[in-house]
């Protein structure tokens, strides 16, 4: 387990010291310091003996165990989490969202609720992000009709599959169904653990386990002496109806996991009980912030998710990375020959927010992403990260020049003291936009005259 303070400084006590660069890095520590940020694999390193590598594994394995859901490029890997509070280290292992599907629904329903699930898909800050599973729920009590809801839900998605019974003959009909694509199973609980751990391990996959929180280290212990350690813990509390017992259940159970050393499994939740969407997605929240290695929700409204995605997203951020996208030249609605060049950097704030604002007025324009180094545009110009000439090498390099009539470049209103020299090294006419993205429309109407700006 790796040390708190400074946990790099152990890690290249175990390295080889040479110094030699080839692991594309000059020095072992900053190996060490990529290696304890996620950044790097211990196999990165040419050097090493086996029993350092051996050492090093057991150093860094992580005191909540990974767990991965799915086969193929399409799995989803909970857990693999070090820390308990974000600016210790970071956070590694997005919470997944799996939406809820009872095997009660009719082919029509069903296959409707599966295209809402699918156009749960947002663009934010430069990055996709949606929800993750499906989660195929056994209520009639049937196998036969779980079995056949499995087997529809993939025909219509792609998405990794969470199937839910306590009944090991429904679970079992829908493994059956599934093939051989490793999803998770649940629920074990005191009653029915021997016949869910025969499942497992028959055919190799992870294994949820609810109990109350302070009997799942009894039940758990159980599923480790028959070697199963692919485990994902769903505690139940008897006040698990409240959003504060909930959020308590798992505080509890991380804060032994890295304390302690125990009971450290990727933790899930669900609602126990009916709840509107802006409720269910408010509970969510809280437990997205606090160690949910994954959420079984109901809602599928936008509206409902989107701010659940957002969260995670921030939540889930390499705090010590700068937020950005790639610079170059982005497309926005369907431009023209007369459609305004517009300049902006690749904080990916800034570049979303830009482009939403675009988006939104229906405007269609070539936007320019110049590279700013994670800064906003305002700092970015003060520190020189983009300069006059950085502009003029990302103009010829996009060649977009090319695919307008006229020679106007668009600048954010906080570049204005950079005008004449964008002007001088570009050659074009430069007109400062506006200071907030929000005023692009209005700034438009009133600036935006391409006809009158024609080379010749």
């Amino acid at each position: 387990m790796l040390p708190k303070g400074n946990p790099a400084l152990e890690v290249v006590k175990i390295l080889p010291h040479k110094n030699c660069g080839e692991c594309g890095v000059p020095l072992c520590i900053t190996f060490a310091s990529q290696l304890v940020g996620g950044k790097r694999l211990i196999t990165d390193c040419p050097n090493l003996t086996e029993e350092a590598r051996l050492n090093l594994e057991k150093l860094y394995q992580p005191p909540v165990r990974g767990v991965t859901i799915g086969h193929n490029g399409t799995g989803v890997t909970l857990g693999n989490e070090r820390v308990l509070f974000r600016h210790e280290l970071r956070f590694f292992s997005p919470t997944a969202i799996a939406i809820l599907v009872d095997d009660t629904l009719t082919a029509q329903e069903l296959e409707e609720r599966l295209h809402r699930v699918s156009e749960l898909v947002f663009a934010r800050m430069g990055h996709q992000t949606g929800v993750d599973l499906l989660a195929v729920r056994a209520v009639s009590g049937s196998a036969s009709a779980f079995a056949d809801t499995v087997r529809r839900t993939r025909s219509l998605s792609r998405l990794p599959l969470v199937l839910l019974a306590t009944d090991a003959p429904v679970i079992e009909a829908g493994l059956q169904a599934v093939g051989g694509e490793h999803p998770l199973i649940g629920m074990a609980t005191r009653e029915n653990w021997r016949d869910m751990a025969r499942l497992a391990k028959q055919y190799g996959v992870p294994l949820a386990v609810q109990a109350e929180t302070e009997a799942l280290g009894d039940l758990v212990q159980s599923l480790e002496s028959v070697g199963l350690y692919d485990l994902v813990l769903a505690p139940r509390s008897a006040g698990a109806t409240h959003f504060s017992a909930s959020v308590a259940d798992l505080i509890r159970l991380r804060e032994l996991a890295i304390a302690e050393r125990q009971l450290g499994y990727p933790l899930m939740a669900y609602p126990v009980q009916p709840m509107s969407a802006a409720t269910e997605v408010t509970w969510a929240s809280a437990l997205t912030a606090k160690y949910a290695s994954l959420l079984l929700l109901s809602a599928v409204e936008p509206h409902a998710l989107f701010p659940l995605l957002t969260l995670r997203q921030s939540v889930y951020t390499d705090p010590t990375v700068p937020a950005v996208v790639a610079p170059g030249l982005y497309i926005e609605g369907k431009p023209d020959e007369q459609s305004a060049i517009m300049l902006t950097g690749n904080f990916a704030m800034t570049y979303s927010m830009v482009s939403s604002d675009i988006r939104s007025a229906n405007l269609s324009a070539y936007l320019l992403v110049a590279e700013a180094k994670g800064y906003s545009i305002g700092v970015a110009c003060l520190l020189g990260t983009i300069t006059p000439d950085g502009v003029l090498a990302l103009i010829n390099e996009t060649g977009v020049r090319d695919k307008v009539k006229h020679t106007c470049l668009i600048i954010p209103g906080l570049m204005a003291s950079l005008k004449d020299k964008i002007a001088e090294a570009t050659g074009m006419e430069v007109l400062v936009g506006p200071i907030d993205s929000r005023f692009i429309p209005s700034f438009m109407d009133a600036s935006w005259h391409p006809a009158a700006k024609e080379s010749t």
